[in-house]
This record gives C-alpha cells, structure tokens and sequence, in this order.
C-alpha cells in the first residue's frame, strides 16, 4: 500500500508562502546596506530575537533547527530524509577527527545533529571506539584519522570525507523513492566533481590522487573532464555542454560560482514538482528552497561584515 503523504504536503504548502519573495531577496541584497539593516529585516519577517554582529550565525543555526522540526513534525519519519541528514554526520566527523587530532578546546562548533548526536560521533572519535560509528562510516573514518596524524594533508584529508559523504548520500537517495531528493545528490556530486578538476588542474596535483578524490557517476568521465582541463578552460565547458550538466557552463565561462549554480538548478527543478499525495518530493521541494534560502541570507549578512571590516581597515591606514 502506497503512503499518502496529503497531510505532509499541506503544512508545507502553507509554510511555502512564508519564503522570502524575489522582491525580499533583491531588497536584502541591494538596499538592506548595513548588518544591522538587514538583521532588522529578517527580523521582522521572523528570523531571530536579538541582534548583534555575533549573532547572526546562531541565527541561521536557529532557522534551520526551527526547519528540521518541522519537517519531523509533518512527516513523522526522519530516515526519509536520510541524504540530507547524513551529510551533516560527515560534516560533525570531519570536525570530531581535527578536534581530536589538533586537541581542540571544547566547545566545538558543531554542525546540526544528523542522523548520529554530533556528541555521540564526538566521543567516539575521542575515545577511538570507531565501531561505534554507522558501518558505511567506519572506513572513511579510519582512513582520514591516519592521513591526518601521519601526512598532515588537509586537501587529502577532506577529499576522503567529502568523497565517502557523496558515496553515502547517493546510496540514500537511490533508496528514498524520492526523485527530487536523487536529483538534488546527483547535482551536489555533479558540482563537487567539476570543482575538484577546475580547482586541481590548475595546481597540477597528479592524476591518481584526483582520482582518489572523485566520485564516480554515470554523468561524468573523469578521464575525459580532466583531459579537457588540463588542455584549457574553454575545452572543459565544451566537454560538460554536450553532458547533462551543460547549464554549468555559464558559470564557469563567468567565473561565477558553482555553488550558485547548484542551488538555482536544485532550486528550480524543485518548483517545478508536480503535487501528488503518494509522493514525498513536494516536501522535498519546500526542505530544499528552504536550505536554499538560509544559505543566501548567510552569504549576504556576511558580506555586509566583510564590507565592514574593509571600510574600518580602510579608514585606520
């Protein structure tokens, strides 16, 4: 018997009126021309109690606690959203491992819980009872906890947790019977492999240790995207244009960013998503507009500090 997700999808249909409009972004971007400005603006629409420059990232910590909540609530079983969740485990094991390893003073700042207590995965990387962790992330793991304490390669370091996270969350996914959630971790994995070759091409790292870093997927050929990169930029994009992820090109041609790339096509495809009771997308599209819009505000308010900080090392020279 299909699941009936009716309830679901109508709380979110009502919380969808709530996002910021394109007008509110424009208006948070452009007009809103100091920190408190903006601060004031969300504050108004809801977001947060106090202001004050150290507050902001607490905020958005609050909003997406406050989202997570919620989509308990209506849906009443969190391992659907198993993809999204995973990913904030690895980013808490990524953090335990370096805290461990460079002694750390406590507290650390740890992301939200995932489908593991960020304390949990804390304690158990501290006092190395690494069988405690999920069995997919044991490996990855171990392997990252001896790079760091033996190569001390931070890039190395990374690419082996970012890599065994893609790995992970495309397993979710293919399980979910979501085809919006696929989507989004087929884009995600799409937008940190052309990452790694436009970033790593460039620092001629040698091709075996990118390849260790890469995640393979049907959409891509490592050997063809890195073969193109390292001939030109221009031989990369044509590469990508005739692969599914040909809308990239613009922005590689513009020197824009990826990672806008990735939440307007993830964004996009998620507006696009047809109602249906028996399906859980429509509460993925609402889980990833959401995500989406609380990383914008994030990148505005903290560009509004940076503006601050270089209008104050200006004005002391």
């Amino acid at each position: 018997m299909k699941r009936n997700f009716l309830y679901g999808i109508s709380r979110v249909k009502v919380r969808e009126l709530s996002l910021l409009s394109e007008y509110d972004a424009k208006y948070l971007e452009r007009s809103c021309s100091t920190y408190t400005s903006c601060m004031e603006f969300l504050k108004n629409r809801g977001w947060g109690t106090q202001l004050g420059c150290e507050e902001y990232k607490v905020i958005l910590k609050q909003e997406k606690k406050k989202l997570w909540k919620f989509l308990f609530d209506v849906s009443m079983d969190k391992t659907l959203f198993s993809s999204f969740l995973v990913w904030y485990d690895y980013q808490n094991l990524k953090l335990a491992i370096k805290a461990v390893v460079k002694k750390m003073e406590e507290p650390i700042p740890f992301d939200l819980d995932g489908l593991v207590p960020a304390k949990d995965i804390y304690e158990i990387i501290k006092n190395n009872e690494i069988k405690r962790l999920p069995e997919y992330m044991r490996e990855a793991a171990i392997r990252a906890k001896k790079t760091l304490l033996h190569v001390c390669d931070g890039w190395a370091y990374d690419s082996i947790l970012d890599k065994d996270t893609l790995t992970v969350m495309n397993q979710f996914a293919a399980n979910s019977g979501s085809k919006l959630t696929r989507f989004y971790v087929d884009t995600l994995s799409a937008c940190s492999n052309i990452k790694i070759v436009l970033r790593e091409a460039l620092l001629k790292r040698p091709r075996e240790v990118l390849m260790k870093a890469f995640y393979n997927m049907e959409g891509l050929d490592f050997k063809k995207m890195l073969d193109a990169a390292l001939r030109s930029r221009d031989d990369l994009c044509e590469y990508l244009l005739v692969t599914e992820y040909g809308d990239c090109v613009t922005y590689i041609r513009n020197s824009l960013s990826l990672d806008t790339w990735f939440d307007r096509r993830t964004k996009e495809k998620a507006r696009h998503v047809e109602i249906d009771v028996y399906s859980f997308d429509p509460i993925v599209a609402y889980l990833i507009e959401r995500l989406s819009e609380i990383k914008f505000v994030g990148g505005v308010i903290s560009s509004k500090i940076d503006d601050l900080v270089r209008d104050i090392m200006h004005t002391h020279k």
